[in-house]
């Protein structure tokens, strides 16, 4: 890779890592021939600068482990007063040290752990790592699978969490010019590299990706976004025969929708494995025919009624 090219030509390549809010470097790592072989494809972060500490920390605040991945904390001389105008967010990132009474800690939401050589290692964002319907999700691996449609600039994934109903992944795109994006296009794309879970259900199309006064994604912003937009209009054509108007019926209250055409997939509009797995035990109840839960993965209502109909074994 770059970092070990550069290293083999004889170059002095440092590390740095901070965030804007520690006054951008807290710590860092001169990289060495010996050290890239060690490292494996991942680079430390190395240590604090002079006049600044860091935490990892666990969810309760405790120190972790050797080893055991944990929030970042930074504090020292970098650490700024806040953020101008945004008293709630200061409170919220900037607290008290835990550990050094009169000190301020910045909370990153990075994640990262110390090495057993006393290094520290990057791995992410925390907010990156969702768990929606059982699985962890890394969000960003989803960001770059989209990233490379064609017709997309730019996209990011929001998590929306629902009143009675389980967290979902809504696409939000920023469209090449004069191009557009469908959820039934990008669904298709990313399946060719992601499993089904980590697929979002819905897709909203927007001029710019909200972001942080920092330049960062806004994940907050992305959320509302994916909550209060309507999935992209499409041609609804009602269910005509009788094994149409069972799947739409079905689909209907599994996706708490109003409206379900025949040309409609049950994933492109929200479903998900469990829910599709319920809907082909409740098709064998009613009319004895075993539907594979392929056929609703793959094909419209359409045709996965014209496959009941062909029965028993769809």
């Amino acid at each position: 890779d770059l970092a070990s090219w550069l290293v083999d030509s004889g170059a002095l390549v440092i590390n740095c890592y901070g965030p804007t809010e520690t006054t951008i470097w807290s710590t860092l790592h001169a990289l060495s021939p010996r050290g890239q072989a060690e490292n494996r494809g991942s680079i430390p972060i190395g240590k604090p600068m002079d006049n600044t500490t860091v935490y990892v920390v666990d969810e309760s605040g405790e120190p972790c482990a050797v080893g055991v991945f944990g929030e970042l904390l930074i504090g020292g001389a970098g650490v700024a007063r806040g953020y101008l105008g945004q008293p709630e967010l200061t409170n919220e990132r900037f607290r008290p040290d835990p550990f050094h009474d009169g000190a301020r800690v910045y909370k990153t939401g990075d994640k990262a752990r110390f090495r057993h050589d006393g290094l520290l290692e990057f791995a992410g964002r925390n907010d990156d790592q969702v768990k929606v319907r059982g699985h962890r999700i890394e969000i960003g691996e989803i960001e770059a699978a989209m990233s490379k449609l064609s017709t997309i600039a730019e996209g990011a994934v929001g998590v929306v969490r629902e009143s009675g109903s389980d967290a979902r992944l809504v696409a939000l795109v920023v469209p090449k010019p004069r191009e557009t994006v469908t959820v039934t296009e990008l669904r298709k794309h990313l399946r060719r590299t992601l499993p089904e879970p980590m697929i979002p259900q819905s897709l909203v199309e927007v001029t710019a990706l909200p972001r942080t006064p920092n330049g960062k994604i806004d994940r907050r912003a992305l959320a509302k976004l994916g909550a209060g937009e309507r999935r992209r209009e499409r041609e609804v054509v009602p269910a005509s025969t009788e094994a149409e108007r069972l799947l739409a019926e079905l689909f209907m209250r599994a996706l708490k929708a109003g409206d379900v055409g025949v040309h409609d997939n049950f994933f492109d509009l929200g479903g998900d494995s469990i829910q599709s797995m319920e809907i082909v035990v409740e098709i064998q109840n009613r009319t004895g025919i075993r539907l594979s839960p392929r056929t609703l993965l793959l094909s419209s209502l359409g045709d996965a009624a014209k496959a009941i109909e062909k029965g028993p074994n769809a």
